[in-house]
Parts: C-alpha cells; structure tokens; sequence
C-alpha cells in the first residue's frame, strides 16, 4: 500500500470518527431538553394537588377568589421560567453542537490537506 493510500485512509477514519462526536452530541442535547419537560410535568401535577386541596378547604368565595388569583400568579411565573429555561437549554444544545462541528470540520480538513500535501510531495 502506499504511503498516500495510508494517509486517505487515515484521514477517512478521522472523518468518521469527527462524524460520531458529533452523533454523540445530540442526545446530551434531548436528554437535557426531557428532563427539563419531565420536571415541568412533576412541578405543574404538584401544584394542581396543592390548589385542589386548598380549594376543598375554600369557606367563602372570597377565599376561593384569593386562591385562584395567587395560583394564576404561580402558574404565569412557572410558565415564564419554563420558557426561560427551555431556551436556554436549546441555545446551550445549538452552542455545543456547533462548536462540535466546527472542531470536526477543522480535523476533517487537517486531515485531507496533510493527505493532499504528502500526495503532491510524493510526486
């Protein structure tokens, strides 16, 4: 085999390899976007638990008009963090897997110039 067959090969493997860090990128990426939805789900039952039993102690409707007023206040600032949160975590996810991409891309043409330079050395 010659010594430019070696190094295509060589580069090659690096393009596949760039390729699976990148593979390996995106399910961070999902898994951070779940377990941030999961937590929303497990905050969003608790608290309906807790306005159901406060409301089964309502004596008055003025009572109950104080309960339902604090509730859409908690429910507006869980909702704004929600949203707050999951942007971030789409900006963070978008952020690594660009840097993913370019580092990738940078490896990748390392690789394919020292191959194009050993191939004109050699000839």
């Amino acid at each position: 085999m010659l010594e430019s067959d070696e190094k295509l090969i060589e580069a090659y493997r690096t393009c596949i390899q760039e390729n699976t860090n990148w593979v390996n990128v995106v399910p961070g990426g999902a898994e951070r976007l779940h377990d941030h939805q999961v937590q929303a789900i497990e905050d969003a039952l608790s608290g309906q638990v807790n306005a159901a039993k406060r409301i089964e102690a309502v004596k008055s409707i003025e009572e109950l008009q104080e309960i339902q007023t604090a509730r859409i206040r908690d429910e507006m600032e869980k909702a704004v963090v929600y949203w707050s949160c999951l942007y971030a975590l789409a900006r963070m996810n978008l952020i690594e897997a660009t840097h993913c991409l370019q580092s990738s891309a940078l490896e990748v043409e390392d690789g394919y110039l020292q191959t194009l330079g050993s191939n004109q050395a050699s000839a």
